[in-house]
């Protein structure tokens, strides 16, 4: 069998009903982009890591889950979601000491008659990008506050924060692991000093992996308190 008839025999199993579901192939020459129907999958790349888009209504905007499967076996779903818009985002489900993890970005959806019809998606497999999550602020103070994170693994760590959204004009605080928190996550933490009272700042956790690779939290905010008031004490004659 010569190497054409193969690849058209993959291509034509992928595409073979399973029960109600289908698998598809990505749209030529459009990267790691897919166009999903309801009940459609998707096999990631280089791995046994199959994904199905599935859709809910919080009542104002459509969000995307996912069920994930290894082979034929549904290992769960993902917490977080998406939605038509939103920059590329990472997704993970723990099974068995290890986690699943793939990026997704959605282009476009349609509906009819309560069904989706169309799902323009864009599924990537992620297996090495360090997964930072449980990111809070444990104080802030007029001059000083302490914030800790969590990532499934021991990387060199930044803190980048500043006074605009955009953390152009910013500061970096570089950490490293301190402890194992659990079975999948490591405990980071940094202490930002020298701060201004009474102010907002925006920060955001920095993970470099591999040789170009870089993860990155959601940017947050935080407020210092006021400072106290001079307390001015007048002669009464």
């Amino acid at each position: 069998m010569n190497s054409t008839k193969k690849v058209l025999i993959f291509f034509s199993l992928l595409t073979i009903s399973l029960g109600s579901f289908v698998f598809l192939p990505k749209i030529t020459n459009a990267g790691d982009i897919y166009e999903l129907s309801q009940g459609e999958r998707v096999i990631l790349d280089n791995s046994r890591v199959i994904i199905e888009p599935v859709v809910y209504t919080d009542g104002e905007f459509n969000n995307i889950k996912f069920d994930v499967y290894e082979g034929n076996n549904k290992i769960g779903s993902t917490n977080d979601f998406t939605r038509v818009g939103w920059e590329k985002k990472l997704f993970y489900i723990y099974d068995l000491g290890h986690a699943v993890k793939f990026e997704a970005k959605v282009y476009s959806f349609e509906m009819e008659l309560g069904i989706w019809k169309k799902l323009r998606i864009e599924l990537v497999s992620a297996p090495d990008k360090p997964i930072i999550s449980e990111i809070k602020l444990d104080y802030a103070n007029q001059n000083d506050a302490h914030i800790s994170w969590l990532v499934d693994g021991e990387y060199n760590c930044s803190l980048v924060y500043g006074l605009d959204s955009n953390l152009g004009n910013s500061t970096n605080i570089f950490r490293i692991a301190e402890r194992q928190e659990t079975q999948y996550d490591y405990y980071y933490s940094a202490n930002l000093e020298n701060l201004n009272p009474g102010t907002r700042y925006y920060y955001k956790i920095v993970c470099p992996y591999g040789t170009t690779g870089t993860s990155v939290g959601e940017v947050k905010t935080f407020d210092t308190i006021f400072g106290q008031p001079d307390l001015v004490v007048e002669a009464i004659n």
